[in-house]
């Protein structure tokens, strides 16, 4: 079984949100939605609701990752626009991300989110893990 890719699905209204669970860290068990304005590395990114955590492009990596917005007086937003890479998660596969808990990285299973197909700035539709 194998996901089409993004261009030969229509567009759907959960495209614009993705929601996460199955981490072991709660706060990123969450809906994310879309903000076509934040954009990060040259994609759109998807925040939480409170607008404290939020999921990213990491070009290097060509992957997504989520992280939070503040660490104390630390603009964590900035730094990630400044290139570094940081994050509470990231994605490995289609349904697997590697979460930080308890001082390790582990595997996570997360289902499948078409909202992180579309992500694009210029809103071409390209696969996630190009």
């Amino acid at each position: 079984w194998s996901v089409p890719p993004a261009r030969e699905r229509p567009m759907e209204q959960g495209s614009l949100s993705c929601t996460f669970m199955g981490f072991r860290r709660e706060t990123l068990n969450t809906t994310y939605k879309l903000d076509r304005v934040t954009v990060i590395q040259g994609k759109y990114s998807f925040w939480d609701k409170s607008r404290t955590r939020y999921v990213y492009w990491q070009q290097n990596h060509r992957r997504w990752a989520i992280a939070q917005r503040w660490d104390k007086e630390t603009d964590l937003l900035e730094k990630i626009r400044a290139g570094e890479e940081i994050g509470w998660a990231y994605q490995k596969g289609i349904e697997t991300w590697v979460e930080f808990w308890q001082d390790a990285w582990r595997e996570v299973r997360i289902g499948w989110q078409p909202a992180l197909e579309v992500h694009e700035a210029d809103g071409a539709y390209t696969t996630r893990l190009a």
